[in-house]
């Protein structure tokens, strides 16, 4: 029962009672706003025996308690009321009740279909906020350690999936030095719908789509075999795939401008890495499946 609440846990979304929740709280009118506009919640748990840690981080705040089972804990809630707080199993829920407060608190999580689900209660009203894990895919990875890219064992690659566009950094100076001009940057700027597959056929051999409203590409590499495709600006490049380090690389062997780009895992995000000219940008996708 411990095992599969251990790990992060990214909030996905909240039931319709939270802000009735806050109300009933007392959290202040500026305070419930925040809380329910606040989506970037990660709450972590680690379960050694006995001892339970919890760590809260949100961008404004950051909480963490350290419980032992059965025992009484004196703890600050996220309100910022001082209570005392016991934490026990109920079978495969880990639950912490507070006394010594103004109203009965009880603070409920357990896992139902791979979601953690975090019921908090507060007098006669209660809410539920559903987290999604996040998985450190990366260690599902082996290759030999030599400079080949051939994976020891055919499994699947941390990358493969479904992605979704949801931010970029530098891409304008990227765009400028790819020589794209103002009409087609412009559209590139604004066009934020943009989702990429990534499919493992083999041990060696993958396919690439990225699709938006306005263009879809997909391509398939064999490791380490070059092939011929053309950019997403349609010059009519050689290109190589190699996996070095975690990072899927692929390198134009033959191309106007010196270019490459990199696909790696970073907490919840894959990124993607263009370079022209070493001139960067980064892509950061959030996982749909």
């Amino acid at each position: 029962m411990a095992e599969e609440l251990k790990g992060k846990w990214k909030l996905d979304h909240s039931s319709k009672t939270f802000d009735e929740y806050l109300v009933k709280l007392g959290v202040g009118f500026v305070k419930r706003n925040l809380a329910k506009v606040t989506t970037n919640v990660v709450q972590e748990i680690t379960i050694d025996g006995d001892n339970i840690k919890i760590v809260i981080t949100s961008p404004v705040t950051t909480k963490e308690t350290t419980f032992i089972v059965g025992q009484a804990v004196e703890e600050n809630t996220l309100h910022g009321e001082k209570v005392k707080t016991t934490i026990r199993w109920e079978g495969n829920k880990l639950i912490a009740e507070s006394t010594e407060c103004k109203q009965p608190l009880t603070n409920t999580r357990h896992v139902e279909d791979g979601m953690m689900v975090n019921t908090l209660t507060v007098a006669d009203v209660t809410c539920q906020r559903f987290y999604k894990k996040i998985f450190d895919l990366k260690k599902k990875f082996v290759i030999i350690p030599f400079n080949t890219s051939i994976m020891k064992s055919y499994t699947q690659c941390p990358l493969v999936g479904t992605w979704k566009l949801d931010h970029t950094e530098n891409y304008e100076c990227y765009l400028t030095e790819l020589g794209a001009n103002l009409v087609k940057r412009q559209l590139a700027r604004v066009t934020t719908n943009v989702q990429e597959e990534i499919q493992q056929i083999d041990s060696q051999t993958f396919m690439c789509t990225i699709w938006s409203p306005v263009i879809t590409k997909r391509t398939t590499y064999k490791l380490d075999h070059e092939i011929s495709e053309n950019t997403l600006v349609g010059e009519r490049v050689k290109s190589i795939m190699s996996w070095k380090e975690d990072k899927l690389i692929i390198q134009c062997t033959e191309s106007r401008l010196p270019q490459h780009d990199i696909r790696y895992l970073d907490d919840e995000y894959m990124i993607h890495e263009y370079f022209v000219n070493n001139v960067p940008t980064k892509h950061f996708y959030v996982r749909v499946k």
